[in-house]
């Protein structure tokens, strides 16, 4: 979410440069002031991309004989893939990157679906009952993560 505001705030610095330009400069034609908005946007956006990239975790999790290899969006149980939909990977990256913290559903649901209506909780539930049985563990099975009823999930910490 910090990177979201940081765009925002970005561009409506942009949209009032840009309006400082036309209103302070009316040598300059419409077509000069936006070639030089659009090139400060390129720098913007390449500026973004190197900002959210380095946001993003690298390297490998583990807990238990659970490995979460962020580099490869790979999830091992031993030395056995695990074959995880786009979705079941990312809530787990999620759980790993706050291994030992209570993540609410409402949080998970924000972050991975960027939404919080009313069925999305049953849509977090479905996708964690798929993972857990992808991963071999029955429910109240704490192996990796637990449900903190009512209230959301935890990952297991990496010394636990």
């Amino acid at each position: 979410e910090k990177h979201t505001w940081f765009m925002l705030l970005f561009m409506a610095y942009l949209i009032c440069q840009m309006a400082v330009l036309v209103f302070s400069y009316p040598k300059y034609n419409t077509q000069q002031i936006m070639a030089a908005f659009f090139g400060v946007f390129y720098v913007a956006v390449m500026l973004s991309y190197i900002y959210l990239t380095r946001m993003l975790p690298g390297g490998v999790f583990n807990t238990g004989d659970m490995k979460i290899n962020y580099d490869q969006r790979k999830v091992y149980i031993g030395e056995q893939e695990m074959k995880l939909t786009q979705t079941e990977y990312n809530i787990l990256a999620l759980f790993s990157e706050h291994a030992g913290k209570v993540l609410t559903y409402a949080f998970i649901i924000r972050t991975i679906w960027g939404t919080t209506d009313s069925g999305s909780v049953k849509k977090l539930q479905v996708n964690m009952a798929n993972i857990r049985k992808k991963l071999g563990l029955k429910p109240g099975d704490n192996k990796y993560f637990s449900n903190e009823l009512g209230v959301g999930y935890r990952m297991n910490d990496t010394n636990e």
